[in-house]
């Protein structure tokens, strides 16, 4: 029996046939790659809940080094500790006290100053004759005012003891804050003068500690400056150079011949000449007394798993 089928018909039909095989292969290997995808991604799901779940321990190399690390961090806060309150500060006991009896201390601390910087051939300008406190020559602090005063009038002996033991030529002024005058701005309270430095006692948040800015202004060689700023290091208190402004008194500058003498020449032996670095200087030093109220570091408190530390 004869087709009535055209051969464009055949082709046609043979290729609608061809299409639909590959389209269904393809539909099969799609789907199969899917189901893969989706159980490739069940699994890690489950790895991942499994990982949230389960509570790893470091080894015990790690363990190690942390513990060697709180040890070494332990050893420099008790250092610094040691340092913030060593052994002579008496920040921590200064109370607020009768006026007279201040008054009476203060004089006394006047006139142990006075009488070193006769020793050492110091200069006390009439500036710097009542070191910060000439306000309260004819008058009486209140007594909630003492207590500042107290702390400020430490700080000066420290400083102005390593000044002069430095060996300075002239003491010009010592300046501290007139923070003991209710709220008064820096230098507007009556009797400033020359003493009142325009700043202000702070204490950082935290409470842990208190500033008391402080002011040495004075002339001397440029020995004298580095031996009262090595000084301050090494006081029991803690005395922070904040800032030195200086200006050298030479009148001239040193000649070239002073360097030309200095190198050796034929027949002549080799000589040294300090042409700088020895100059007479007025400087301008401020201060910071740091009078540390933290908590000790070795009294830290017991943690809830019984070891040292903060508690949580």
């Amino acid at each position: 029996m004869k087709s009535s089928l055209t051969r464009l018909q055949w082709t046609a039909l043979i290729g609608f046939v061809v299409i639909g095989l590959l389209g269904g292969v393809g539909l099969w290997l799609l789907s199969g790659k899917v189901d893969a995808a989706q159980d490739a991604l069940h699994q890690k799901e489950s790895e991942l809940k499994k990982l949230a779940g389960d509570r790893y321990f470091p080894g015990q190399a790690n363990t190690d080094a942390l513990q060697k690390n709180n040890q070494a961090l332990q050893a420099a806060l008790d250092v610094l500790q040691q340092r913030l309150l060593a052994p002579g500060n008496q920040l921590a006991q200064v109370a607020e006290k009768n006026p007279v009896v201040f008054k009476q201390e203060l004089a006394d601390q006047i006139h142990a100053l006075t009488d070193l910087a006769a020793k050492n051939n110091v200069q006390i300008e009439p500036t710097a004759v009542d070191f910060g406190f000439a306000i309260y020559q004819n008058n009486n602090p209140s007594e909630a005012a003492t207590r500042i005063l107290g702390k400020q009038l430490i700080g000066i002996r420290e400083a102005t003891t390593a000044l002069l033991n430095a060996k300075i030529s002239s003491l010009i002024a010592v300046r501290r804050s007139f923070d003991e005058r209710s709220g008064a701005a820096p230098a507007a309270a009556p009797g400033a003068g020359n003493e009142a430095l325009r700043a202000r006692i702070v204490a950082p948040a935290g409470g842990f500690y208190t500033v008391y800015p402080l002011e040495f202004e004075f002339n001397g060689s440029e020995l004298a400056l580095r031996n009262f700023l090595s000084a301050l290091t090494v006081s029991p208190y803690v005395l922070v150079t904040r800032s030195v402004t200086l200006n050298s008194l030479r009148a001239t500058p040193p000649h070239l011949d002073d360097v030309v003498h200095a190198i050796p020449a034929e027949g002549r032996k080799p000589s040294f000449v300090m042409v700088m670095g020895d100059d007479e200087v007025h400087a301008r030093v401020r201060v910071d007394l740091i009078d540390w109220t933290g908590g000790s570091a070795a009294a830290a408190a017991p943690a809830k798993d019984g070891k040292t530390g903060t508690k949580r």
